[in-house]
């Protein structure tokens, strides 16, 4: 599936009513993704919602998003192996946290 943008990352508006989606993928460590993951902050800081599905997790995880932050991902010992700087372990939920 291709997805094409309708907007720019600039274009994104902070807000707390906000709902940010960000598809999985494996180019998420791209360097030319590095707006988004800055957008994603601050979105965050300002209560704003967003979901990262599957391989976004592990762009989240290399920049510290997920540190602070109650998350999931593929798996925990991934994002340990893979990004040594990843500190959000203690904040790190199993599916059945939420219920699933």
């Amino acid at each position: 599936m291709k997805v094409i943008p309708e907007i720019t990352t600039d274009d994104i508006i902070t807000s707390l009513s906000t709902v940010l989606l960000l598809p999985g993928a494996d180019a998420w460590d791209d360097p030319r993704h590095l707006p988004i993951i800055d957008k994603v902050l601050e979105l965050l800081e300002c209560g704003a919602t967003v979901a990262a599905i599957c391989g976004v997790t592990t762009a989240l995880a290399e920049s510290g998003v997920l540190d602070e932050r109650i998350h999931t991902s593929n798996s925990l010992e991934y994002l340990k192996m893979v990004y040594p700087n990843y500190k959000g372990e203690s904040n790190y939920k199993c599916k059945s946290y939420f219920g699933q």
